[in-house]
This record gives C-alpha cells, sequence and structure tokens, in this order.
C-alpha cells in the first residue's frame, strides 16, 4: 500500500451568498411564483369533474377561482415550489457575469430630468 500518493483534491463548490428575502428581485420572483402557482392550480380544477348543480352558478365559480387562488399564495408564501429562490440565483449569476467588477455610475436628478407638461 503506497500512502505518498494521495487522490486529487476535488474543489469544493463555493458557497452561494444567501438570498436576502426582503430583495426587490426576490418580492418580485415570489410574485412570479405565486402567478405560476395560481395558473397551475386553475389548470388543474379543469381535469376535474364539476358536479352539475354548481356548472352554472357564477357564485361558485367565482369563490372557487378566489380560493384557488388563496390556496396558491398560501403555499407559496409558507413552502412554495422554489421558482422563486431559482430565479433570484439565475438573476444573480447573470449579473455576476455581465458585470464582474464594474459599479454602477448613479448620477443625481436635476431639473432638466424632470418632464415638462
Amino acid at each position: 500500500m503506497n500512502i505518498d500518493k494521495a487522490p486529487p483534491a476535488t474543489p469544493h463548490p463555493q458557497a452561494e451568498p444567501p438570498i436576502d428575502k426582503n430583495s426587490p428581485e426576490y418580492q418580485a420572483a415570489k410574485g412570479f411564483e405565486i402567478h405560476f402557482m395560481q395558473e397551475m392550480m386553475r389548470n388543474m380544477r379543469k381535469t376535474v369533474p364539476e358536479d352539475p348543480d354548481l356548472a352554472n352558478n357564477q357564485g361558485y365559480h367565482v369563490f372557487r377561482d378566489m380560493l384557488d387562488d388563496h390556496y396558491a399564495e398560501q403555499a407559496s408564501r409558507t413552502q412554495g415550489i422554489g421558482l422563486a429562490e431559482m430565479i433570484v440565483k439565475q438573476l444573480m449569476e447573470r449579473q455576476a457575469q455581465s458585470h464582474p467588477h464594474q459599479p454602477v455610475a448613479v448620477r443625481d436628478v436635476n431639473k432638466s430630468d424632470v418632464i415638462k407638461k
């Protein structure tokens, strides 16, 4: 047994920075996740046979749609499906690739920036 040669070290993946859940990017991604889950619930509802007694009841349809939207929002807010986190991670990767070390130039607003009627 030869102990002089150690196997080559595998590179450790870089730890990803934690996602700020109060950031505008995350909030927008969470809104998209909620909308996605609402659409998913609507399409899932179409596959379930409808009670013939309630088929023509408009109030029932409105209530059911609002309830499905509420279920989707609560599911996304409590656990979610991870879509918001994936969107934010991809956005951060794209930003890092496009501008690796360049600070964003910001200037003060002046009178010429105001749109006149």
